[in-house]
């Protein structure tokens, strides 16, 4: 390690998916074993965080991306980046990460660390931090299979921007900017992104996006641990820990899939981000929903038999709370729905659009799904659901 300059150029050779049993699964750093949540949750010596997560498909999100690039053009680019930075700098605050500005070099650098292990482990086969130089605010670190962007070339979402957002909480920056200077869905070795500020990625001539609408959120507060409290389920008891031992959800080299679509986890700041941030975009939200809808019955069409009973196992494992789900649809609600700072701010597309998507395969029409009613007076989500007319 080369500490003059803080220069510090290091490969993760432990095992990643080793890492992660020791790291993440052994202590409960996250819980996959209550159904209908799926949570984050650890005290450091930075404080405690509880984070509520879902797991989104990569399928799902490699879509949106291509939709919204291939109709809003550089709008949609700007969209989609500045969505991915503001979810990497809230990812920071959420787990109290030490600060530049607050914290010792040798904090920071190993958060660093713990981060692109944490990422390779999930996110990808392999992580390499290829250079950190703290007192020029530089970072790159390179990935093999990373998410979304080794399949469309884009990744504006998870790799540029939420490893950008991620970097900037660190350096306590928010006008740091991210590249990815090579990327394997661009038929590259591995994809190597670039973080700096954007004088130095100026200098180098490098075509990077500028985002600042920082937008800022607390997942501390009183609301949002209540809300999103881990409670007993009635209609499901599926858990994604109970799929893995099941050999029913793979989990190898970073990857967990069911029937061939990878998931991987996200904190909700992703979720709501997206949703508040698409109702800027003339019908951002509509495709939003249609891209949702799309990927719901994309998975349903390759179940040998959808019943309720599957539709309500699968939004539990993804984290979405407790589905109520009658076969003939007159009874139709969540509980426990994730919710966030920006709740009122959203139309909850992608969940709406995603449960669309797999009841219009099992009835065998076209169905959209809207918000009947909704209910937060007891401290928890409930809505109650109905076809739109």
């Amino acid at each position: 390690m080369k500490t003059k300059g803080l220069l510090i150029r290091m490969a993760l050779k432990e095992n990643l998916v080793d890492w992660y049993i020791k790291n993440v699964i052994i202590p409960n750093f996250v819980k996959y074993d209550s159904p209908g949540f799926v949570v984050t949750e650890q005290t450091s010596k930075f404080g405690y965080t509880f984070q509520r997560d879902i797991f989104l498909s990569e399928n799902f999100i490699t879509d949106l991306e291509n939709k919204f690039v291939e109709k809003y053009g550089d709008q949609g680019k700007i969209f989609l980046y500045g969505v991915g930075k503001n979810f990497g700098w809230n990812y920071g605050k959420s787990f109290n990460m030490p600060t530049i500005q607050a914290n010792s070099n040798k904090d920071v650098i190993e958060m660093a660390q713990f981060l692109a292990s944490f990422v390779g482990s999930t996110w990808a086969d392999r992580s390499e931090i290829t250079k950190m130089e703290l007192n020029f605010k530089s970072f790159e670190i390179q990935f093999t299979d990373y998410v979304v962007c080794s399949k469309n070339g884009l990744g504006y979402l998870l790799n540029e921007g939420g490893i950008a957002g991620l970097w900037a909480w660190l350096m306590a920056d928010f006008s740091i900017e991210g590249i990815q200077i090579k990327c394997q869905g661009r038929k590259e070795n591995g994809c190597r992104t670039l973080c700096a500020p954007s004088k130095s990625l100026k200098e180098k001539q490098l075509p990077y996006v500028s985002f600042y609408d920082k937008i800022e959120s607390n997942s501390a507060t009183d609301e949002y641990l209540t809300f999103n409290k881990i409670r007993p389920t009635q209609f499901s008891n599926t858990t994604i820990k109970k799929l893995i031992a099941n050999n029913i959800v793979t989990y190898s080299n970073g990857k967990m899939e069911y029937n061939k679509e990878r998931y991987l986890p996200l904190g909700i700041d992703f979720l709501f981000l997206l949703e508040s941030q698409a109702k800027k975009i003339p019908k951002g939200s509509d495709l939003l929903f249609e891209t949702a809808c799309i990927h719901g019955k994309r998975i349903a069409k390759k179940e040998e038999e959808l019943t309720p009973a599957f539709i309500s196992d699968f939004m539990a494992f993804q984290g979405w709370g407790d589905l109520l789900i009658t076969p003939n649809l007159n009874e139709l609600a969540i509980t426990y729905y994730p919710w966030h700072e920006l709740f009122d701010q959203c139309e909850k597309e992608i969940f709406l659009g995603l449960l669309s998507g797999f009841v219009s395969i099992y009835k065998k029409k076209e169905i959209k799904l809207r918000i009947a009613s909704s209910s937060l007076s007891e401290g928890f989500v409930r809505f109650n659901l109905e076809e739109a007319q």
